[in-house]
């Protein structure tokens, strides 16, 4: 019986796993964080939703707040695969900083007021927009396996083993 080398698993053919390989995991995982921005900043200036009560980030002009996740994004996108991802990366935190902070303050507020079931709404999307900064943060500290030199030139990077 002779013996058969196994089959790459359908996670190593998805594209996914091609782009990583050919981009980097932060990379990869930066430039989907923009497009995610980039759509989100879009959906403000188009769909302008109303203000809502206790929330400071819902009473920016809506070209105000569309700034705070479309410059990330363009900037995530300008900066992938050079030595300034980690920029594109601390400005990806600003439009979930807003959120958290407006949450955080939205949370205060309703408890003042006695709106006691708000506040308890505010908290879970606080609690999620601090993880999605957390998210953030762990994602960029990852060790890319790929590194651009100072003059530019893509560099594959020797494992720690």
């Amino acid at each position: 019986m002779a013996l058969v080398s196994p089959q790459p698993s359908p996670w190593e053919m998805t594209w996914i796993r091609r782009l990583a390989n050919r981009y980097g995991h932060r990379t990869l995982f930066l430039a989907l964080v923009g497009t995610a921005w980039a759509a989100t900043g879009v959906l403000l200036l188009f769909g302008q939703p109303p203000p809502t009560e206790h929330l400071l980030h819902t009473y920016f002009p809506y070209p105000v707040r569309a700034a705070f996740w479309l410059i990330p994004a363009a900037t995530a996108f300008g900066l992938a695969r050079t030595r300034w991802e980690w920029v594109g990366f601390a400005l990806c935190c600003l439009g979930p900083g807003q959120r958290a902070f407006s949450y955080g303050v939205g949370v205060a507020i309703a408890f003042r007021v006695g709106h006691s079931d708000m506040a308890y709404e505010f908290i879970g999307r606080l609690l999620i927009w601090i993880l999605v900064i957390l998210i953030i943060w762990v994602c960029g500290d990852w060790p890319n396996s790929l590194h651009v030199d100072d003059e530019g030139e893509l560099q594959i990077a020797d494992s720690e083993d």
